[in-house]
């Protein structure tokens, strides 16, 4: 199951909206990868997108089992240099629309 996805999270009554949200196994196990579509991405929105999937993470735990792992991933055009290290820091990778993954 794949496309855009409203997660509730019940601690606050707040809605996340997020741009692709894809549901899947890998070797049996549920998988949920999070992504962010950005033209310029930069290390705010990478910031920003992070605190909104870690709300999400916890939520999903709440509310899902088993647990899925979650995965964090942006597409985009351009990234500042701070923007990518930030996304390799906190583990999540970029695609880009010529094709280079980080």
């Amino acid at each position: 199951d794949a496309g855009r996805d409203e997660f509730d999270i019940a601690a606050t009554g707040q809605t996340i909206e997020i741009d692709l949200a894809i549901r899947g196994n890998i070797n049996g196990q549920p998988v949920l990868v999070l992504g962010e579509v950005k033209s310029n991405l930069t290390a705010s929105e990478v910031e920003r997108f992070i605190r909104e999937t870690d709300r999400i993470k916890a939520s999903v735990s709440e509310s899902e089992s088993p647990q899925p792992e979650i995965r964090v991933i942006f597409f985009g055009y351009r990234a500042k240099r701070e923007a990518r290290e930030l996304v390799k820091a906190k583990g999540a990778y970029i695609v880009f629309t010529h094709g280079k993954i980080l």
